[in-house]
């Protein structure tokens, strides 16, 4: 039998999963291809006992470890054979608060951004004491707590805005931005104190919230001045603007995320490479001006865009974007990622069944 070396790259907890080796290609090959190609490399005797393997043999036991498994189907990109499997083991044991957690991530992968949310929201109700979930329900919450999505409006009045196409084309391949501020230099100063003040509280701005793109950021939700003043601004003059700019409803607009971002030329973060967003909708609100360099760079427009203070800029979450670094002084803006709720989808309740959102009359479009 051939060995291999296996060399961790960071200490592996004593909680992880084990390493583990693939001898043929895994991530889109049935179990049949698997077979064959193992065969064709070991011997026609061979038989592969893994539990991936074992599983789908069995046809998809739950008796299988479904986490696990799950969490190597999300790692192959195989989030439709995640989701399968996490939907069977939370409705096995409704209590897994882990599964419940999973679960979500892996909807959110598939752009499902509802039914991941719901799926939190369920997961946490059954399994109260799963800290992950409460934190992400109490974020959740915060976002609804001043009506954001029920009190927006619709597009009349939104402010205009200068508008630079993207590939691809439709409705929402676009950057905008704001020809007039929406926010006074009063608001964008006391935003940018009470997230100082928080820091100084805290013991510092996070760095390592965003696991593939972290920034230096302070999270909205957890600074009461700012998320009263966020979520009434989403309200009142982000989401029409949206909704004028990407033929959405206001109302419909979800908050997946919201946080103030610091960069300094001095120290820390001064730049964010190119990614693009976990979310439909993106935006940047600017805050101050006491500094050199910054902006928002669009690969597709291959230039920055850097409006003064109070001015707003969205874009399609998939658009490839990075923060260009400031030379002197710091910057700070407010992002949020956003997404669209999803009418007639399935959603899930406490007790694991399903259900269908009624139908309003109104159209998301995502």
């Amino acid at each position: 039998m051939p060995r291999a070396r296996l060399v961790p790259l960071r200490p592996l907890a004593a909680a992880e999963e084990p390493p583990s080796l693939a001898w043929v290609p895994t991530a889109n090959a049935s179990l049949e291809e698997r077979a064959a190609a193992l065969r064709a490399r070991f011997g026609a005797s061979f038989a592969c006992a893994c539990e991936r393997c074992s599983y789908e043999a069995r046809g998809g036991s739950v008796g299988a470890p479904l986490v696990a498994l799950a969490r190597d189907a999300m790692e192959d990109g195989r989030l439709a054979a995640a989701t399968a499997m996490l939907r069977a083991r939370v409705s096995a044991c409704r209590t897994d608060g882990d599964a419940w957690m999973l679960l979500g991530t892996a909807l959110l992968g598939s752009e499902r951004w509802t039914a991941a949310h719901e799926a939190w929201r369920a997961g946490a109700e059954l399994a109260p004491h799963h800290a992950l979930l409460g934190r992400q329900c109490r974020k959740d919450r915060s976002y609804r707590a001043d009506g954001v999505a029920a009190a927006a409006g619709g597009a009349e009045g939104a402010a205009p805005c200068e508008v630079h196409a993207l590939a691809g084309g439709g409705p929402a391949c676009k950057v905008v931005v704001s020809r007039s501020p929406l926010f006074s230099a009063a608001e964008c100063e006391r935003a940018v104190a009470a997230a100082e003040a928080h820091a100084a509280k805290s013991g510092g701005w996070t760095t390592s919230r965003h696991r593939a793109v972290p920034t230096t950021d302070v999270p909205v939700h957890e600074v009461p001045e700012l998320l009263r003043w966020f979520n009434h601004a989403m309200a009142g003059r982000i989401a029409p603007l949206l909704a004028a700019q990407f033929r959405v409803a206001a109302a419909d607009i979800r908050v997946h995320d919201a946080f103030l971002v610091r960069y300094s030329a001095s120290g820390g973060q001064a730049h964010l490479p190119l990614h693009t967003d976990e979310s439909v909708l993106s935006l940047t609100v600017v805050l101050n001006d006491e500094f050199e360099g910054g902006g928002t760079f669009f690969a597709d427009l291959r230039r920055s865009l850097s409006p003064p203070v109070g001015h707003l800029v969205a874009f399609h979450g998939r658009a490839l974007h990075g923060g260009e670094p400031i030379v002197s002084g710091v910057r700070y803006i407010v992002a949020a990622f956003l997404y669209v709720a999803e009418l007639n989808k399935e959603q899930h309740k406490p007790n694991g069944e399903r259900k269908q959102r009624k139908m309003d009359g109104r159209t998301a479009r995502r």
